[in-house]
């Protein structure tokens, strides 16, 4: 089967399409192809995962230039040869043209399935006309998606019941394909940076990923504010940027916690596997929200995989996974004082890593490739 998978974002930053990239990789490992059109601004990051891919310069603030990525993406759709065309739900705005496109074709025996895939709801989403817009786009993506598509893909079974109410052709025709990992990636054995980054002697806790104001990381600085004396050498090591990353920063200096948190920034992801591995642990301090309720984190599965113990906080997305492979200690809440629990708890409690083996079979990009391909067969 081929795969042509219309992605509307940047690969300039790598971090929006790791996941995007492994269950490419995975798919052709299973014997198919898989195929997209890209923009890019400065460079063109390879996308490996790939068996082909049209990169498109859009540079910021060109109107003409963005209106020339979507008229590529659009006109992929009737060119490719692929049985299934897969929509990003940022792209579903193509919907009808390849649709209408698709019905003159029909006479030359190119027929295509449409799909649309949703990895996330809007989250972080701001107060007033903003964020109505950004809601507004969702709905709008999944009235079209009803519209024009042949099924609908998500990425949990929470997300599948929340969208389910919102379409009535697709109502019973929705898959499910989760977050992965590269367990070739996340090797646990090879290199850490602990030396190189002064964390000798110290008591590691570790957290990647986006820094938005609604991950409950504020939360963790309170937790570490109340562990400051019994856990002496407990540094918190930050990875990654985002808007929340000026606040996180005043509440260390505020708590006087300088010398316990230290931000890294953005790391390459080939980089990544060597800071996972330079932690004594991990935390997903994920409040209770619908935003992170329906989602499938993708540090999760990287945690389990380097073989590190986990702190998450006792939502449905984390027990979805933890409650297959296990590895991981579940706070009561999100509060400071309930991670500081749960750290003390993995401390002073060994956490077995969890077998290779079992998560292969579980949350591997394998695995998530093969129910994406079996739900393409019942198309």
């Amino acid at each position: 089967m081929k795969v042509h998978w219309l992605i509307p974002l940047t690969c300039d930053d790598t971090f929006q399409f790791t996941s995007k990239n492994e269950l490419a990789r995975a798919y052709r490992e299973l014997g198919h192809e898989i195929t997209t059109t890209v923009a890019y601004v400065n460079k063109r990051t390879r996308m490996d995962g790939f068996s082909d891919v049209e990169y498109v310069y859009t540079p910021h603030g060109s109107i003409n230039k963005k209106i020339a990525l979507h008229w590529r993406m659009l006109k992929s759709t009737w060119t490719t040869d692929a049985d299934v065309v897969m929509f990003g739900f940022t792209a579903a705005h193509l919907l009808p043209f390849a649709w209408g496109m698709q019905k003159v074709m029909r006479k030359k025996k190119t027929v295509k399935k449409f799909i649309m895939d949703i990895r996330t709801i809007p989250v972080d989403i701001a107060p007033g006309f903003a964020g109505w817009l950004n809601l507004s786009r969702f709905n709008l993506a999944l009235w079209l998606a009803d519209c024009f598509c042949d099924g609908l893909t998500v990425i949990t079974p929470m997300l599948k019941n929340k969208v389910r109410p919102k379409v009535k052709k697709l109502r019973q025709n929705i898959g499910i394909w989760n977050s992965g990992v590269n367990l070739n990636h996340f090797k646990r054995e090879g290199i850490n940076r602990r030396k190189e980054l002064g964390l000798d002697g110290k008591i590691v806790l570790l957290y990647h990923g986006v820094l938005s104001p609604n991950r409950g990381l504020q939360n963790v600085l309170g937790a570490l504010n109340i562990l400051r004396n019994d856990c002496p050498d407990l540094l918190f090591m930050i990875i990654g940027e985002g808007p929340g990353r000026s606040e996180l920063e005043e509440i260390t200096k505020r708590l006087d916690l300088t010398k316990k948190v230290r931000f890294f920034g953005k790391i390459p992801y080939s980089e990544v596997p060597a800071y996972v591995r330079s932690a004594n642990m991990a935390i997903l301090p994920f409040p209770n929200i619908e935003w992170w309720a329906v989602s499938s984190p993708l540090k999760l599965m990287e945690y389990l995989a380097a073989g590190i113990p986990i702190i998450a906080t006792d939502i449905e997305a984390h027990r979805l996974v933890i409650n297959q492979t296990g590895g991981a200690h579940l706070a009561q809440n999100e509060t400071p004082e309930a991670l500081a629990a749960a750290i003390l708890h993995v401390m002073n409690n060994d956490i077995a890593p969890v077998a290779v083996e079992k998560l292969q079979h579980t949350i591997s990009w394998t695995i998530q490739a093969q129910q994406l391909h079996k739900y393409l067969l019942q198309l």
